[in-house]
């Protein structure tokens, strides 16, 4: 009698503790699987670093401008489309400089750093009021002299003006007579103007109109 005894109390209590274990483990579930993930690291905005002088040679005759960042977070899929491509991080947003003469709009400033062969540049690009490029700026680079002079050339920067996101932007063209090694160069640059002023336009355009994708070879 006292072993069935002991027997049932042995029982009873493994019982009980099991029941603990049991209302634990419900009361509190465990995660499946947890997902830890490092926010994707965005690189600053271009700054422009020198306004006063570039409004000088893109805008002559300019009193002032005024400064607003546009977010084009939720345009990717128009924007991946009309650039062929998937948008960086940065072009999620747009330091737009609005260009003045007295109370007249003139055109539009936008910056942009491009890789060239030779490490980072960064370039000032001016847009007309309507839209269309009026001129650009390289205000830093670690091109060596000659690649910096040809690719600063004015009959070479002079081959953007009048450009759109519509126009055609054929590298071949574009970089026609450029000698070799400035060729890496001269092309990041012609895909930063581009980008700029298809980022520009998608952020300027009624969103009524679709944008026309724009040509480049």
């Amino acid at each position: 009698m006292p072993r069935r005894f002991a027997l049932a109390s042995v029982c009873a209590l493994i019982g009980m503790v099991g029941g603990v274990v049991w209302l634990r483990n419900s009361a509190v579930p465990e995660p499946i699987f947890e997902v830890n993930s490092a926010p994707v690291p965005v690189a600053p905005l271009c700054p422009w670093r020198n306004p006063e002088g570039d409004l000088e040679q893109l805008f002559p005759g300019a009193s002032g401008y005024t400064r607003e960042t546009r977010i084009l977070s939720g345009l990717r899929t128009e924007l991946g489309h009309v650039l062929g491509r998937p948008p960086t991080p940065e072009e999620n947003a747009l330091q737009v400089y609005r260009v003045f003469r007295g109370t007249d709009v003139v055109g539009t400033i936008t910056t942009r750093r491009v890789k060239g062969r030779f490490g980072a540049m960064e370039l000032v690009i001016a847009s007309d009021a309507r839209g269309r490029i009026a001129g650009w700026l390289l205000q830093r680079s670690r091109e060596p002299a000659a690649i910096a002079e040809a690719i600063q050339s004015v009959s070479w920067r002079e081959r953007f003006a009048g450009r759109d996101v519509n126009s055609s932007w054929d590298s071949e063209e574009l970089l026609a007579g450029l000698p070799e090694p400035a060729r890496m160069s001269a092309g990041a640059i012609v895909e930063g103007v581009r980008t700029a002023g298809i980022l520009l336009a998608t952020s300027e355009r009624d969103s009524s109109q679709p944008l026309a994708e724009a040509h480049n070879h």
